[in-house]
Formats: C-alpha cells, sequence, structure tokens
C-alpha cells in the first residue's frame, strides 16, 4: 500500500530503471552513522548498488524488491583511520521514483555481494563486511516491479504529485521544518492543495524534533527549569503537528512502522476543488479484508 510498483502493462508506474552508478571513498568510522565500524584495515571492500524500491524481501528470502543494479563493482582500500566506506550516488536526480539505494559489500570482486545496509539519499556508509542475508550479482536486472502490484502511495506520487524533490541533507535546524513550508507553498501554488497528514519514519520525526533544540544561536524556543521543578523534569521535544504558513491548516505527522527512512509523504485526501465528484485521493477495494491465521502444531 505504501511503495508496491506496478507494470506499465497494467496501466501502472512501472519499473524503476535507471542503473546508479558511484563513487567509492574510504573514510573515518566517526561520521558514520552509529560512529564506529568493524572493517579491518588494509582490507579491500568491493561494492555494488541497487536503486531501492523501498518493498520487503522476496518470497526466497534473499532476493530483494528493487531497481537495477549496478553494471560494475566498484573496490577501495581502507587503512588506519579510515575504517569506513563513503558510497556516493552520481546520478541520483536522474533517479526517478527511488525510495534511496541499497548497498551490497564483498571481499573479493566475484563475491557474493551481500546486503550491507540502505541509505535514504544520495550518500551512504558501510561499516561492517556481512557473510550473509540478501545478495545481488553485479547488473542483475531490475526486480521494482511485479504484475501482481499496484502503485503504492509513494510510487504514485512521485510519479504524478504536485511536489517532488530530493533534499540530499540533514533537515534545517536553523528553520525548522522549512522544508515542509516549502512543498506547502509550491502545492497551494500549482493546484491550490492543502494536505491533510505527513507521514514520515520515526527516525526522521526524531530528527525533525531535535532541529528545535540542535542550534542554541537559531533556537525556535528556551526552556527555564525552576528550582523547585528540578525533580519533575521531561526531557525532549516530539513535533506532533506542522503548522501549514500558507493556508494556515494544522496538519498532524503520522509515523508508520514501514515506512522507509529518508522519505516523506505529504498527503491530501480530498481535492481541492468542490464539484470533482471525487470523495477521496486513495482507496482500496479488496475481496476480503487482510487477517492472519496462525498455525498451531499438536504433537502427539
Amino acid at each position: 500500500m505504501i511503495y508496491g510498483r506496478g507494470t506499465t502493462t497494467n496501466g501502472y508506474a512501472g519499473t524503476l530503471g535507471v542503473v546508479p552508478t558511484f563513487t567509492l571513498a574510504a573514510v573515518s568510522a566517526s561520521i558514520a552513522p552509529g560512529g564506529t565500524s568493524t572493517l579491518g584495515t588494509s582490507a579491500s571492500v568491493f561494492v555494488v548498488v541497487a536503486t531501492d524500491a523501498g518493498d520487503l524481501l522476496g518470497t526466497t528470502g534473499v532476493a530483494m524488491h528493487q531497481g537495477p543494479a549496478s553494471n560494475v563493482a566498484t573496490s577501495v582500500g581502507t587503512s588506519a583511520g579510515l575504517t569506513a566506506v563513503q558510497v556516493t550516488i552520481t546520478n541520483d536526480s536522474s533517479q526517478t521514483g527511488a525510495l534511496g539505494y541499497n548497498l551490497y559489500a564483498a571481499s573479493v570482486a566475484g563475491g557474493p555481494y551481500y546486503y550491507a545496509g540502505r541509505t535514504g539519499y544520495n550518500v551512504g556508509y558501510i561499516t561492517s563486511q556481512p557473510s550473509a542475508g540478501p545478495t545481488v550479482t553485479v547488473g542483475a536486472a531490475d526486480q521494482s516491479t511485479s504484475s501482481n502490484n499496484y502503485d503504492g502511495l509513494l510510487t504514485n506520487v512521485s510519479a504524478s504529485g504536485g511536489y517532488v524533490t530530493r533534499l540530499n541533507a540533514a533537515l534545517s535546524t536553523t528553520n525548522p521544518g522549512v522544508e515542509f513550508q516549502t512543498a506547502f507553498g509550491s502545492l497551494y501554488e500549482a493546484v491550490k492543495g492543502d494536505p491533510d497528514e505527513v507521514w514520515m519514519n520515526g527516525f526522521d520525526r526524531l530528527q525533525l524534533s531535535n532541529a528545535l533544540l540542535n542550534n542554541a544561536a537559531n533556537s525556535a524556543y528556551r526552556v527555564y527549569i525552576q528550582n523547585d521543578a528540578m525533580s519533575g523534569v521531561n526531557v525532549g521535544a516530539v513535533v506532533s503537528t506542522i503548522l501549514n504558513e500558507v493556508t494556515g491548516s494544522s496538519i498532524p505527522i503520522t509515523v508508520h512502522p514501514w515506512f522507509p527512512q529518508g522519505n516523506s509523504l505529504i498527503r491530501q485526501k480530498t481535492l481541492p476543488i468542490p464539484d470533482s465528484n471525487v470523495s477521496e485521493t486513495s482507496v482500496m477495494t479488496l475481496p476480503q479484508d487482510y487477517v492472519a491465521v496462525q498455525n498451531i502444531g499438536l504433537a502427539a
């Protein structure tokens, strides 16, 4: 429902298509997420990159629903003080519909290339040499679509939405939420849009919440703790709504447990044209509701 991709034969968006190109650099592990690395020094790390369609593992447990893999395997050597591999996607601007990139690593050029993580923008990091899990081969074909799929919300919006952009940067701390205000303004100018909700990954809302606190010189507010309240202080800030500075609407933030990190969906449930006779912008009609069946084994 979020990131499915249907085939063009069935009238949907179709494959991601564009093969990613990238460069590698050995960097200090301190700048990578987590700040640590298990990669040894004087070791070569071979890397293959595939565009992320956001979908889950295939039925085999080792194949990913993703776009085409890079046509070459590039390597870089680690050394003392430089024990993380920085992967920079050089043709990110042409990757329409990609929700990020899956990174695969191997210790030799011939592989096997195991999944080493993903990035939600055009830079990612490899900090370990995996030896199990999903695999890919150099130049693997596009696996982002299925003839049984329809376009999910992210796929549909990226293909035909009123506003799509790629930040490739952390959220602003000098003007928290400015990225969303830019989107709201563009949507109102283009189609008189007035969104109803914003979807994002929990860690992305964490970043947005911390944006209020991370720049003391341009803080959005100040916190004063009275002496008589020292034992009852609650630490932290949570952004639950974003005020649309264009229309004045209050837009709630929805955190979805399987929403891909580094992506955000700005969604309007109804069209801004009253006489359109379209009651909803998206709806699912199913033969039956989803069900979960638990199999219980009995031993005699």
